[in-house]
């Protein structure tokens, strides 16, 4: 079973792309499973490493916009062996500033920290752990206040076809995003102007159509913007 105290709202749902948000998150507010089969995204039928049987793929889009955060996966005793969680987390580290994992072995449990989540991102970068530990009990936290996250999910068995990826447009900047893909979707986490002074309202949805790129432009002083691109 789900369960969550995080304030989610829901955007809409664009071609299998169901996207959601949750903003001006406090501290203490979660998300947990306590059934593998409940793990979000992946249709009560998780994916399996190709090597590994304790790994499944982490169907979870989620992205954190603002705060800090943590997750963790917990097993039963003997469930798993060090050498086993060592793996895990080699597999699962990626090169996202301010990420770290580590583990407690006497608790057995895997914990990822993320110490900030905004920061720069000066190129398209995709910031997702790519697998997870085939557990029942796992959760997202946030460890401080005023957090922000970016849901998204794809539905009708299409989540291998989409990739997300995202830039951070920063206080009183502008950046160029290209189309790519087929079909390509943005999505903004602050109110953006966007090529001939065109209005972009935060968590909408907008269809690039060509393949010229197109000019964001965050005119706040004092807070950085992040844009996501979807397509396939």
């Amino acid at each position: 079973m789900l369960e969550t105290t995080l304030p989610l709202a829901y955007i809409g749902t664009y071609d299998n792309i169901k996207v959601g948000y949750a903003s001006n998150v406090v501290a203490g507010s979660y998300i947990t499973r306590d059934s593998l089969s409940d793990m979000v995204h992946s249709g009560g039928n998780p994916e399996q490493h190709p090597e590994y049987s304790f790994i499944v793929k982490n169907q979870n889009k989620n992205h954190f916009v603002k705060g800090s955060w943590e997750l963790w996966w917990e097993w039963t005793p003997g469930q798993y062996t060090e050498e086993q969680i060592d793996t895990y987390i080699s597999i699962c580290s990626i090169n996202r500033p301010g990420l770290s994992l580590s583990k407690d072995m006497a608790n057995n449990k895997v914990i990822a920290t993320l110490s900030e989540a905004s920061i720069e991102i000066s190129e398209p970068s995709q910031f997702h752990l790519p697998w997870s530990l085939s557990t029942d009990i796992a959760g997202i936290k946030a460890l401080s206040d005023g957090g922000e996250i970016f849901c998204c999910t794809f539905v009708n068995g299409t989540y291998n076809t989409y990739t997300i990826d995202s830039l951070s447009v920063e206080p009183n900047s502008t950046k160029e995003v290209a189309k790519a893909g087929e079909l390509c979707y943005i999505f903004t986490t602050e109110d953006l102007t966007s090529t001939n002074a065109v209005p972009i309202q935060k968590y909408t949805a907008y269809k690039l159509m060509y393949s010229v790129s197109k000019e964001f432009t965050n005119s706040s002083l004092d807070t950085r913007a992040r844009i996501f691109r979807i397509y396939n």
